[in-house]
This record gives structure tokens, C-alpha cells and sequence, in this order.
């Protein structure tokens, strides 16, 4: 994606939007989006918040992971030993693989 006014009026849109608690899950589909960004430094950051959002935490970390970033190793461990779902659980697991915490 190119840089443009456009991109930033989209990101702060979707930003508002996943920032509305209101929404709930709805804002799920929006956190994917994020990895598109990847050329805002910021993008980190706001995963790293989403960390600590209940319905958005497995989207978050999954968005991480395609960014390959892997700094939130506390969190995330502490996360995973709380997590049932399946797809959650394997996220957080590949997370924490990549930022050479091997965990098992």
C-alpha cells in the first residue's frame, strides 16, 4: 500500500472503531487489518494495548505474528495459561517460539 492521506483517514477510522467497546466482537474483522499499516511504527503499540482487550487479545497477537514481532513475552505467556481455544492457544505458542522463548 502506498502512503497517502487516504491510508491515514482509513487507519484512524479503523483505530476508532477497535477502540469502541461497544462493538465488541464486531471489531474483530477491523484488528485484522492492522498488519496492512506495517509502515506505521504505532501499529506496534496499539496491538500491545489490544493485548489487554478480552474479545480482540487472540486477533492482536495473531497480527503480531505476521508483522513478526515478539516483544510482549510476559503478557503473552500469561495469556496462554489461561487460553482453551484451540487457534488462540497456537498463536500465542508461535509468538513466543519466534522470540526464542521455546515453549512447549
Amino acid at each position: 500500500m502506498k502512503k497517502n492521506n487516504r491510508n491515514d483517514l482509513l487507519l484512524q477510522e479503523i483505530l476508532t472503531i477497535v477502540q469502541t467497546k461497544k462493538y465488541r466482537k464486531g471489531r474483530e474483522s477491523f484488528v485484522m487489518l492492522l498488519h496492512y499499516f506495517s509502515d506505521i511504527p504505532s501499529i506496534v503499540n496499539v496491538l500491545g494495548i489490544l493485548l489487554e482487550d478480552n474479545d480482540l487479545y487472540g486477533f492482536a497477537v495473531k497480527e503480531l505474528n505476521k508483522l513478526k514481532f515478539y516483544r510482549y513475552t510476559e503478557k503473552i505467556k500469561s495469556l496462554l495459561e489461561n487460553e482453551k481455544t484451540g487457534w488462540i492457544k497456537r498463536e500465542l505458542k508461535r509468538n513466543l517460539q519466534n522470540a526464542g522463548c521455546i515453549y512447549e
